[in-house]
């Protein structure tokens, strides 16, 4: 073959160099493609990390050692499970805000709060807050579960706990509470679970019978309370299990509580009450489980 008719076969558009030339075009496709998606992404998250203050609140928590646990993805929602694997943080949910005494929480990360919307369980330990930080709490509607220890509040913030709709669980551990009474319209509505320990003004709590109509579990250590509140609590008539500490009860205080017509436990810690004492209260209330707990032992009372 001559030399003219291989540089022939050789040109653009030949049967030998077409191919080639496809696949060649093919593949910076390809790459172009790839490329082009890559920067898509790139633009992507950072615009998601621009201008979100869901994505600042994050990272404020974080910088200030609060830990936070994502909301986690439904089992039969294929959504909430494409929203989960997004590399952006604040696209997963916060479903818990735990801020534990080596956290910095600040009034200015509370007032911020609402913009978890989804938020679930909030708890907040020896915190440095003003006492009105918490006001606006009722603004997280979905908020189930609060823990709060160590702080001063003011009573404002007890009327904003209680227009939470979904609190089931509220626990107050060594809480002072400022200002003036003021529970008119203090009514926790989904309140099952209630805890109190070591705060001041507990018979406020229980001074309107209405205030808890869903409570059935109430755990209280206050020094302040005595056989008058007792007689408060016994007008919650939802009431189930109740655990007291303290040997300011006397066998007459626990006798109002028997009229509560479905207690099913009653738990004493640190009484001076002893299974023959109570005994009685068997005979008010059938079916009612009486448990003195003790350092060395628990037993249960026939």
């Amino acid at each position: 073959m001559s030399p003219e008719k291989i540089m022939k076969k050789l040109e653009p558009g030949s049967e030998q160099s077409s191919p080639a030339k496809k696949a060649s075009r093919e593949n910076v496709y390809y790459a172009l493609s790839f490329l082009a998606l890559l920067l898509l992404c790139a633009f992507f998250l950072r615009w998601n990390y621009r201008d979100n203050p869901r994505q600042d609140l994050i990272d404020d928590l974080t910088a200030a050692n609060v830990n936070w646990l994502p909301e986690w993805p439904d089992f039969d929602s294929p959504g909430s499970w494409h929203r989960f694997i997004t590399p952006v943080s604040e696209s997963h949910g916060v479903a818990r805000v735990y801020a534990d005494t080596n956290a910095e929480l600040s009034d200015d990360h509370l007032s911020r709060l609402h913009l978890f919307s989804e938020l679930q369980q909030l708890s907040i330990s020896n915190a440095d807050l003003s006492s009105t930080a918490l006001n606006n709490i009722d603004q997280n509607q979905n908020l189930e579960s609060l823990f709060l220890c160590g702080l001063t509040i003011d009573v404002s913030v007890l009327n904003s706990i209680s227009r939470l709709p979904e609190l089931k669980n509220l626990y107050l551990l060594s809480i002072q509470i400022e200002g003036e009474p003021a529970w008119a319209d203090s009514k926790f509505a989904s309140l099952e679970t209630l805890r109190l320990t070591n705060i001041n003004r507990p018979g406020d709590f229980f001074s309107d019978q209405e205030r808890f109509p869903a409570l059935n579990k109430l755990i209280l250590d206050v020094s302040q309370s005595d056989d008058e509140t007792l007689g408060l609590i016994s007008d919650i008539k939802s009431m189930r299990m109740i655990s007291l500490r303290g040997s300011q009860y006397t066998l007459n205080g626990l006798e109002v509580l028997t009229q509560l017509p479905e207690l099913r436990e009653l738990h004493l810690f640190q009484t001076d009450l002893t299974y023959d004492d109570v005994h009685p209260l068997h005979d008010l209330k059938e079916g009612l489980q009486i448990v003195i707990h003790t350092e060395e032992s628990m037993e249960v009372s026939e």
